[in-house]
């Protein structure tokens, strides 16, 4: 039954993968393909009601600033 249950799970996530691959229809950033797009990325933080936050806040959108990533805040 286990066996069932993991060969399902791998499956499911194989399919869920595989969906997240871009496409031939995309807006044609941050695939890579022509090697010019300039990667997009998001990022969403709850607060700054602590220190760690801050801190990641901040480690995020200076790391995206030096990979020449366009960060969304």
């Amino acid at each position: 039954m286990l066996k069932k249950i993991t060969t399902a799970a791998s499956v499911i996530a194989l399919c869920a993968l595989t969906a997240c691959g871009s496409g031939s229809g995309g807006t044609g950033t941050g695939n890579g393909s022509s090697g010019g797009d300039t990667i997009t990325m998001g990022f969403a933080q709850v607060g700054a009601e602590s220190g760690w936050r801050t801190a990641n806040t901040k480690s995020i959108q200076d790391e995206a600033k030096a990979a020449g990533i366009d960060l969304k805040f």
